[in-house]
């Protein structure tokens, strides 16, 4: 009903949808109508994560835009000027902690963000990202390392089980894991990388994985 309408002060009206997926068949119908034969001055942008499930009819009449994850090392930069702006001190490790614990979404890492800030600490340290978002400590992720390097499956084990009695998330404790793995893959190819690193993770952490 809306479209009509002439934009005030931009050139375009931009329709988001998201989820486009989970409309109706009846509104799909009256949505293909408007598509066949759009205002100039209206522009739709129908966002899903499952493309598949969209009428063909829809998808004929649009063009599509794969989006991928923001790399970890976009947010954590973005994360230290947002907090700059904000006058908010914040370790470059805790940047990087948020940005991984983001999982590859700007939005995300803002929300985090907000939440340590409102958390009063200036500035944010590490371990206060541990402590609020509920990461596993390091000794843990590095002594279950030390388990699966020395294939000490009994010791592995128990270290999970400690770790489930304080109540901790399971795939997180698995990511950060896997995380420390992956760092020792890419140190392994690529000696240079050692600066880097040292900026991701800090000084005691990179010293296990080195």
């Amino acid at each position: 009903e809306a479209i009509k309408f002439l934009p005030f002060k931009n050139r375009f009206r931009v329709y988001i949808i998201d989820e486009v997926h989970m409309l109706t068949r009846e509104a799909f119908n009256a949505l293909l109508k408007t598509l066949e034969e759009p205002p100039k001055h209206v522009i739709f942008i129908l966002a899903t994560t499952l493309p598949d499930k969209l009428p063909q009819t829809i998808v004929s009449r649009t063009e599509q835009y794969h989006f991928k994850r923001i790399p970890e090392k976009l947010i954590a930069e973005n994360v230290l000027s947002v907090a700059e702006k904000e006058k908010i001190g914040i370790a470059k490790e805790a940047a990087w902690l948020i940005s991984f614990f983001a999982d590859g979404s700007l939005r995300d890492a803002h929300g985090y963000l907000g939440k340590l800030i409102a958390g009063g600490e200036n500035p944010i340290g590490e371990e206060t990202v541990r402590q609020i978002l509920g990461a596993p400590s390091q000794e843990l992720v590095r002594n279950i390392g030390l388990a699966i390097i020395k294939k000490d499956v009994e010791t592995g084990l128990s270290l999970f089980r400690q770790a489930e009695e304080h109540n901790l998330d399971s795939r997180i404790l698995t990511k950060f894991i896997l995380r420390i793995f992956r760092y020792m893959y890419l140190l392994n190819l690529e000696p240079n990388y050692q600066k880097e690193l040292k900026n991701i993770l800090g000084e005691s952490e990179f010293s296990f994985i080195s």
